[in-house]
């Protein structure tokens, strides 16, 4: 029988915080994304802190943030934002989130919202939110160096599963997301993770239910200035439900 432990301010599986911090570690932008959401951990050392979406003890939604000290000590910090959000991506200057949610509404829309992140780690909304389709789930998102352009990983409900797809978006002013000329690319099964590394970008998605036995693949990707390229995918044994890139400093 399986125990899982949870973290009783955010009911997020303690193994998922943990484990996600630990591949924020370094310097630069990270991130560990998971079905349930992301940790995230902000690359300014003056003040680090780490994002988990979820909800408190009574059921009521929020992100928590905690400071994580120098010697890596985690220090609970208030909540950033008491709003509904499945993941949090963060931009690598550290200065403007994004919430990703689904089913906001009877039609199951699904949107994307930027936040200002304040000196507090609180987040503030900076602009209109960006729905993203109806029955289309955002799972997560990642950025450019430069912060130029996001690439949204989402799922696209159907009767008996769900097709993922990559959604690249152009960053406007306040943090404005305009889907990009390119258009999106598919992705092979159900959408579960992603994760960039300079300009490589990574997805992992789940085999189809009726697959046996079920494989997974990760996708690559190169992001350059006129879009996504797409390069070799490589078969995963096996139902994976998260993937972290972890990388020396």
């Amino acid at each position: 029988m399986r125990t899982e432990l949870r973290c009783v301010a955010c009911f997020l599986p303690l193994t998922l915080i943990v484990t996600g911090l630990a591949a924020c570690g370094g310097s630069g932008e990270s991130t560990l994304h998971h079905r349930l959401g992301h940790c995230h951990r902000r690359s300014d050392h003056r003040s680090r802190r780490a994002h988990l979406p979820g909800d408190d003890a009574q059921g009521n939604p929020q992100v928590l943030q905690l400071l994580i000290g120098a010697d890596g000590t985690l220090t609970p910090a208030g909540i950033a934002a008491r709003t509904g959000a499945t993941a949090v991506g963060i931009t690598p200057s550290g200065t403007t989130a994004y919430l990703l949610s689904s089913c906001i509404d009877n039609l199951c829309d699904g949107q994307v919202a930027p936040s200002s992140i304040g000196s507090n780690g609180a987040f503030t909304q900076a602009a209109t939110p960006t729905p993203t389709g109806r029955h289309e789930n955002p799972v997560a998102i990642v950025f450019d160096s430069l912060a130029a352009n996001a690439y949204m990983l989402v799922n696209l409900m159907g009767v008996d599963t769900d097709i993922g797809r990559m959604q690249p978006y152009a960053i406007g002013a306040e943090g404005v997301l305009t889907s990009h000329s390119s258009g999106a690319l598919p992705i092979t099964g159900t959408a579960v993770a992603e994760s960039a590394l300079g300009s490589d970008l990574y997805t992992l998605s789940g085999g189809p239910p009726e697959e046996v036995p079920v494989t997974a693949q990760i996708q690559h990707f190169v992001m350059a200035a006129g879009g996504l390229r797409a390069m070799a995918a490589m078969p995963v044994a096996g139902t994976p439900t998260a993937m972290a890139l972890a990388v020396p400093h």
